[in-house]
């Protein structure tokens, strides 16, 4: 699983240069937010994508804050529950994503939210330290898709419905790679559609 991960990450960073404009703070994203982010940015997500003949790939990483809401470690029973609906979501790609012109089926997905719940952690011991985690830590939720498209040279456009689903994402930036293109854009919940087949 983490091996094709790896080969998607070094895909895109060896063969796709972004434009700086795409990453400038959302017009809405007030002060406070950009306060808060030093090694992330509240309110923005990223997604890197390779198709390559039928197989895609798809790695998926957000601040949890735009997935549940918070940043530390979940403690109580909400935090708890909540954390474990996203996971669940997300471990349902049929709703997160839509492909117009191939049809293409999972293969592998791993789905990490360990930055924020971890099935050894001790719930009712560290509730003391709720305000220093969300202070001085940056959590995030990552995810990765694996998937056999029937005709990858076909597959034109992809619907990213997560952002329906997970409203603290402002802007979804978007990197992909195709064996003849490459490209990036910056996505929200009113205008969503990836384009694969740019002329």
């Amino acid at each position: 699983m983490k091996q094709y991960t790896v080969a998607l990450a070094s895909l895109i960073l060896s063969t796709l240069i972004l434009p700086t404009q795409l990453y400038a703070e959302p017009p809405n994203t007030n002060k406070q937010q950009h306060r808060q982010a030093d090694a992330h940015i509240h309110g923005v997500a990223e997604l890197t994508l390779a198709l390559e003949n039928n197989l895609l790939e798809i790695q998926f990483q957000s601040p949890a804050n735009n997935i549940i809401g918070f940043e530390h470690k979940a403690k109580t029973q909400q935090d708890i529950d909540t954390a474990l609906q996203a996971q669940a979501l997300l471990e349902q790609p049929d709703k997160l994503f839509s492909f117009i012109g191939s049809a293409c089926t999972l293969q592998d997905q791993n789905v990490d939210i360990s930055s924020v719940l971890s099935p050894t952690d001790d719930h009712d011991e560290h509730d003391d330290h709720d305000n220093h985690d969300d202070h001085e830590g940056h959590s995030e939720i990552t995810s990765n898709y694996k998937f056999v498209c029937q005709k990858g040279s076909q597959l034109q456009t992809i619907s990213m419905d997560l952002l329906e689903h997970f409203s603290g994402i402002e802007a979804l930036n978007a990197m992909w790679v195709t064996a003849d293109q490459q490209g990036a854009a910056r996505l929200t919940a009113q205008s969503n559609i990836l384009n694969l087949r740019q002329k």
